[in-house]
C-alpha cells in the first residue's frame, strides 16, 4: 500500500513538472521587444491560422507593443502594413470607457456654452427659451433671464457655479448647484456685494467676474469716470483705458490681469497691483500650480514668456499661442504655437520632435481649407507625473455648427483618441498619472469618460532622442521689460 501510494505521489509530481511547460506565457511589455517584434512577423505568415493568431495576440498585449506596431506599418510587407491599422485601432479604442452617464441634453445644441465641474460630475448648459436664457445645472432649471453675460468656474469643491445674469436692465449674480441663491449685483446709483455679500460701493458697470478657487474672494472689473479697474475683495485697482480677465492663484493668494492703453498698443501684466512687464501682444495668463509663477502667451504676438524672479522669454517670432499650462510640478509649460495657419504642440517654447512636431500633428489650415484635418482647439495639458501632454481637437469647419457637424476627440501624446461631437476637460480635473478623464457629448447623451495614456514614450523622451531639430527660443529686442 505505501508503495503504490508513493508511486501515485511520484507519477503527480512528474505529471506536474511536465505541465510547467505549458503555462501561459505572461504579457510582453514594453520591454520585451523580441517578442513583440516576432508577432508582428507573424502577421506576414504564409498560414492564415498564425496570422489570425498574431494579430489577436497583439491587440491584447496592447500599449506596450504600439510602438513596434507604428514603426511596422511602413513594413515592405503588404500583409503587415494591411494589419497593423487594424490592430493599432483595436487597442486604442480599448484605451476608451465610459464612467458615468451624467444625463442629456436637448437638440438642437450649440456647444460653445457648456461648463464642467472640476470633478467632472457635474454639468451645466444655457438653455435659450422664448427669447429667454435659462441655466440648467445637474438637469434642473435656474430662473429665466434676459440674458446670461457670464458663468463659473465652478468652486473648487465643485458644489457652486456662479454665473451673472441681466433682467430688465439689472445685473445679478446667481448660484447654482448645492449652494443657490441670487443676489443684485449692480445698478446705477446701487451697491456691489463682496463673495460673503457684504455691500461695496457702487460702479457704473462691471465687466468679467471671478471668484477665487475657495469662493472665499471676489475680483471683478468695473467702469467708472470713463477709466476701468480691478476691484478685489473691496479694494479698487489702479486705473487703465482697459482691464480684462482677473484670475486668482490656485491657493487664492494672488490675483493676475492684464490691462491695455488707450491706442491699443501696449499691454500691461499686472500681479497683486504691481506691473510685472510690458508686452506688445495681447496676454494670456496662466498661474503655476505652486502659485509663484504666471506663464503669458501673447494671441496674435505669437510670443510666450514666464515670469518669476524675472522676465524670461520662452519663444517668440509665431503667429499667435494659445492659453499656456504648467506642468503638476510648476516646471514646464505646455501651449500650442502657431504660424502660417498651423498649430503644434511646444514644451517649453520648444517643438517636441517625432508624434509631436508639426508633420505629425496635423492642423486645420484655415476657413478656405473646409477644416478637413486637425486643429488645437484648447490649451495643452500634462498628465500628473509629467510624462505624458494631451491637447483636444477637432475635424470639420470652424463656426457653431449643428451636432455631427465636427468631429471631436482627445490626442495623447500625439496619438488621436475616439471622435465624439462634444468634448470638454474640465480645469484641474486632466491631470492624472495612470488615466486622463473627460466629458463628451455624442447627441443628447453626455458622459464622463477615461482612457488610459499610450505607451510610456514621454515628451522628455523624444526631446533627448532628437529627432528633429527643436530650435531654442530667442529673446526678442525689447519686446518685454520688467517694470
Amino acid at each position: 500500500m505505501m508503495k503504490s501510494t508513493a508511486l501515485i505521489l511520484i507519477l503527480m509530481l512528474l505529471a506536474a513538472t511536465a505541465s510547467i511547460g505549458q503555462l501561459p506565457a505572461t504579457r510582453p511589455t514594453a520591454t520585451d521587444r523580441p517578442a513583440i517584434e516576432r508577432l508582428i512577423a507573424d502577421l506576414g505568415s504564409e498560414s492564415w491560422d498564425t496570422r489570425e493568431s498574431a494579430h489577436k495576440r497583439l491587440i491584447e498585449i496592447g500599449q506596450p507593443a504600439m510602438r513596434s506596431l507604428r514603426a511596422a506599418a511602413k513594413s515592405d510587407d503588404p500583409e503587415i502594413r494591411m494589419r497593423v491599422p487594424m490592430i493599432l485601432k483595436a487597442i486604442d479604442d480599448a484605451r476608451e470607457v465610459c464612467v458615468k452617464e451624467l444625463g442629456k441634453v436637448p437638440l438642437p445644441f450649440r456647444d460653445i456654452r457648456f461648463f464642467v465641474s472640476p470633478n467632472g460630475e457635474r454639468v451645466a448648459y444655457i438653455l435659450r427659451r422664448d427669447g429667454k436664457e435659462i441655466l440648467v445645472c445637474d438637469g434642473k432649471e435656474g430662473p429665466a433671464w434676459d440674458s446670461i453675460l457670464y458663468v463659473g468656474p465652478y468652486s473648487r469643491d465643485s458644489k457652486r457655479l456662479p454665473y451673472q445674469t441681466k433682467k430688465d436692465g439689472k445685473a445679478f449674480i446667481v448660484f447654482a448647484g448645492e449652494e443657490e441663491g441670487v443676489v443684485p449685483m449692480i445698478e446705477e446709483g446701487r451697491t456691489v456685494n463682496s463673495a460673503d455679500r457684504t455691500p461695496l460701493k457702487s460702479y457704473k458697470g462691471i465687466g468679467s467676474v471671478t471668484f477665487s478657487p475657495d469662493g472665499k474672494r471676489l475680483a471683478f472689473t468695473a467702469w467708472r469716470d470713463g477709466n476701468q479697474m480691478v476691484v478685489c475683495d473691496g479694494k479698487e485697482g489702479k486705473p487703465y483705458p482697459e482691464v480684462f480677465y482677473p484670475i486668482f492663484s490656485p491657493d487664492g493668494k494672488s490675483l493676475a490681469y492684464w490691462a491695455r492703453s488707450a491706442d491699443r498698443k501696449k499691454y500691461f501684466v499686472i500681479r497683486d497691483e504691481k506691473e510685472v512687464a510690458q508686452l506688445a501682444g495681447e496676454p494670456r495668463l496662466a498661474f503655476s500650480p505652486d502659485g509663484r509663477q504666471l506663464a503669458c502667451g501673447t494671441y496674435f504676438g505669437g510670443e510666450l514668456y514666464r515670469f518669476a524672479e524675472k522676465v524670461e522669454s520662452l519663444a517668440t517670432g509665431h503667429d499667435g499661442t494659445s492659453q499656456p499650462v504648467f506642468s503638476p510640478d510648476s516646471r514646464h509649460i505646455a501651449c500650442a504655437l502657431g504660424k502660417d495657419m498651423r498649430w503644434w504642440v511646444c514644451v517649453d517654447g520648444k517643438s517636441v520632435p517625432g508624434r509631436y512636431d508639426p508633420e505629425n500633428v496635423k492642423c486645420w489650415s484655415g476657413p478656405s481649407s473646409g477644416g478637413t484635418s486637425m486643429t488645437l482647439e484648447d490649451s495643452p495639458g500634462f498628465s500628473a507625473d509629467g510624462q505624458h501632454v494631451y491637447h483636444k481637437g477637432f475635424r470639420g469647419p470652424p463656426g457653431n455648427l449643428p451636432p455631427g457637424g465636427r468631429e471631436h476627440f482627445i490626442v495623447c501624446d500625439g496619438i488621436a483618441g475616439l471622435s465624439h461631437e462634444g468634448l470638454w476637460i474640465p480645469e484641474d480635473f486632466g491631470n492624472h498619472a495612470k488615466r486622463l478623464r473627460y466629458v463628451v457629448r455624442d447627441g443628447e447623451h453626455v458622459r464622463l469618460m477615461e482612457i488610459a495614456w499610450p505607451e510610456a514614450m514621454t515628451w522628455q523622451d523624444a526631446v533627448e532622442q532628437g529627432k528633429s531639430a527643436a530650435q531654442p527660443a530667442t529673446a526678442p529686442a525689447a519686446a518685454a521689460s520688467a517694470l
